[in-house]
């Protein structure tokens, strides 16, 4: 299993609920065309909470997208930077909607 976690902050003025729209459709498509096995839906940050030490990174959104493997992430990759079919289509409204995105990548230890 592959993990790719994505911090981010949305564009001035853009509501919370069209992006969790369009981060749907793009859910929708990656995982329809088979190029992840789960993608959570955009969780707001709990910074009041005594959990969240991060001090580092003032983000408000976090999204997580599983993967199988390295090879159903490098073709997810592929993809979307090719700029071709639908989940890439929605890929790029996503990209529109954010702004100071973090990406990290996870996998388990081989």
């Amino acid at each position: 299993m592959r993990l790719l976690v994505n911090q981010f902050d949305l564009k001035p003025g853009l509501e919370p609920a069209h992006f969790f729209a369009v981060w749907s459709e793009f859910a929708s498509h990656l995982i329809g065309e088979g190029l992840a096995e789960r993608v959570s839906p955009p969780m707001q940050r709990q910074k009041p909470s005594g959990y969240d030490t991060d001090e580092d990174r003032s983000h408000s959104f976090i999204a997580l997208i599983e993967f199988r493997d390295t090879d159903q992430a490098d073709l997810a990759w592929d993809q979307l930077e090719s700029r071709k079919g639908d989940a890439a289509k929605a890929h790029v409204a996503v990209l529109a909607s954010v702004r100071d995105a973090v990406f990290t990548y996870w996998g388990e230890s081989d």
